[in-house]
């Protein structure tokens, strides 16, 4: 007869069907498949039987490895600014001009080397460069183009 502190109940069924599971009796309970002990509340390691485990805050499954899918914080570099893309290096390297010490150019996706698009090419301003390739066209029919003469 077994001690008085376990409990046993009959299967009704295949794979222990209908039995209690020992994480019924635990602080937790059990995580979604009935069967493994919670760690803690809110499901809090029942990620660990996932192919690629817990995110590091021991709740979130990763999609991949090294914690692939668990969120910006857990990379090697950290969040950019957004707080949700990752940064591909220091100083947020990888997060977009936005985040760089000048801003963008005009274009919105190259970064500018200082104030006011200093160090933005030609091809970056609405109308584009001259035809030398480095004097900003100031409109869409060449104005500004001190090589062309247009009359319109």
């Amino acid at each position: 007869m077994p001690p008085s502190s376990v409990i046993v109940s009959t299967a009704l069924g295949s794979d222990n069907y209908g039995c209690r599971m020992p994480c019924h009796g635990s602080i937790y309970g059990c995580c979604e498949d009935g069967i493994t002990p919670a760690h803690g509340p809110n499901n809090e390691g029942c990620c660990l039987s996932t192919p690629y485990k817990c995110c590091p805050d021991n709740s979130l499954p990763a999609r991949g490895p090294n914690f692939y899918g668990c969120g910006c914080q857990y990379t090697r570099f950290g969040c950019c600014p957004d707080n949700s893309t990752v940064a591909r290096g220091l100083n947020n390297e990888g997060c977009g001009c936005l985040y760089t010490p000048y801003g963008c150019c005009p274009n919105r996706f190259t970064p500018a080397s200082g104030r006011n698009f200093e160090g933005c090419p030609c091809y970056t301003y609405q109308f584009g460069c001259c035809p030398d390739g480095i004097t900003i066209a100031k409109g869409s029919h060449g104005q500004g183009n001190s090589m062309i003469n247009i009359q319109i």
